[in-house]
């Protein structure tokens, strides 16, 4: 879950080649098996909002961009950037 402490969330692979996520929080880093963009639009949905609208909502308010900030969550003050 994305919270307070995060900081930044790596693409990486497994030793299978599966895309994976090296997740820094605070002075911490650890793995998880998803995507960056999984953990995005799950933390997205737990904070109330869907992933199309918080790309959408970037859109209206930023121009149609190619990588758009996208807000995760207003209670965290949580703004992630996509990147490809």
């Amino acid at each position: 879950m994305i919270n307070r402490k995060t900081i930044v969330l790596i693409p990486d692979l497994d030793v299978y080649g599966n895309l994976i996520t090296r997740l820094l929080e605070g002075k911490s880093s650890f793995l998880v098996n998803m995507s960056p963009i999984t953990i995005i639009e799950k933390n997205i949905l737990y904070y109330g909002h869907d992933y199309e609208g918080a790309i959408e909502a970037a859109k209206l308010a930023l121009g149609n961009i190619d990588v758009p900030a996208v807000k995760i969550s207003g209670s965290l003050a949580f703004t992630g950037f996509l990147a490809n």
